[in-house]
């Protein structure tokens, strides 16, 4: 699947060969996705194969708009983590940020790896061959996507306050949840209860910070 290249960033149209190269010796089970940020509603402008599900003029993806949102455009490529699809089929991915001569970002380069079949097989080994150990399940926690793009937000955000969170104030975790707002992050589903555990108050106290400093916007 493909676009004229004529209609894509030519900083991005070069990568076009590598994401073909990359499809046709990795095959079927790959996928790479160009994406341009540009058009956030219509990111996606070259596929080469089809694991996602995704096409031709899809919208970004939750976790690259997270990343974007919290990095701007000193956001680091991340290599070689793990993704369950909505479907239950594990990916395994990488992201790398793409960059024009004036250091902004202007899309992203993804690579979509379907681990079904290499599942498949090691389920088949394990079950033949004889073993002592019982191999852990693999659990969804274990697995990227929201969740550790979540985690990631917030954590970073913790990081830029000196007090440690047992010796922080309600004015200190109020400016953290004003900063996560900001963000976007009360939008992704179970945040607020991540975001309390973080911070050590109930979810009931993150939604009346909400309150407190959205009325105060007003």
């Amino acid at each position: 699947m493909s676009q004229a290249l004529n209609s894509i960033h030519p900083k991005l149209a070069q990568y076009v060969p590598f994401a073909d190269a990359l499809a046709e010796t990795l095959g079927a089970s790959c996928e790479i996705a160009i994406h341009e940020f540009s058009h956030p509603e219509s990111s996606v402008v070259y596929l080469a194969g089809n694991v996602v599900g995704r096409q031709i003029g899809s919208p970004i993806t939750e976790p690259l708009q997270l990343q974007l949102q919290l990095y701007g455009d000193n956001v680091p490529n991340i290599y070689n983590f793990t993704r369950r699809l909505k479907d239950g089929r594990n990916t395994k991915c990488s992201n790398i940020f793409i960059r024009d001569e004036q250091g902004k970002v202007i899309g992203c380069f993804c690579i979509n790896y379907d681990l079904s079949l290499i599942e498949a097989m090691k389920k088949f080994t394990e079950e033949w061959l004889p073993h002592e150990d019982k191999t852990e399940n693999v659990s969804e926690e274990k697995y990227g996507g929201i969740s550790h793009i979540l985690e990631q937000i917030i954590s970073d955000t913790l990081s830029r306050y000196s007090k440690p969170v047992s010796l922080m104030q309600k004015e200190d975790k109020l400016k953290i949840v004003e900063a996560l707002d900001e963000k976007g992050v009360f939008l992704i589903k179970g945040a607020v209860d991540d975001v309390a555990n973080a911070i050590g108050v109930s979810r009931y106290s993150v939604y009346n910070y909400l309150d407190e400093i959205r009325a105060a916007k007003k």
